[in-house]
């Protein structure tokens, strides 16, 4: 009988502090800006981008996602109708002053630009191609 109530006890414990992890992590998910180079040297690595952003996605769990591109801020990435309007048209070179002067207010805890230049920006993970 021991047995038994030291084994629901347990199973309590482990349902409350998973219930309580998942509503903290509900209410104060990890903020992160995902920006995509969209100059004419990045529209090869379109595709790429596309699967990393996939990948990154799927392997994120209680975060909440903004999204733009070294020339407009978008917005939430789950608010977008699809992701293709991070890659819908190419034009120009980026600009890192353009890019640190554009998302220079954005308060997040991580910062990705997603490039096929060799840029470095402080405070920012660059993923190359």
């Amino acid at each position: 009988m021991a047995w038994i109530k030291s084994f629901t006890a347990f199973v309590l414990l482990q349902v409350f502090a998973w219930g309580g992890a998942h509503f903290y992590y509900s209410t104060n998910p990890k903020q992160v800006l995902l920006v995509v180079d969209t100059s004419y040297a990045m529209k090869p690595h379109f595709s790429e981008a596309q699967s990393w952003i996939d990948d990154f996605v799927s392997g994120t769990r209680y975060t909440h996602i903004e999204v733009g591109t070294d020339k407009v801020a978008l917005g939430d990435l789950a608010d977008l109708r699809s992701r293709d309007i991070l890659f819908r048209t190419a034009f120009g070179r980026i600009s890192t002053e353009n890019v640190a002067g554009l998302y220079s207010n954005v308060d997040v805890e991580q910062k990705y630009l997603l490039t096929s230049e060799p840029i470095e920006l402080d405070g920012w993970t660059v993923v190359s191609w």
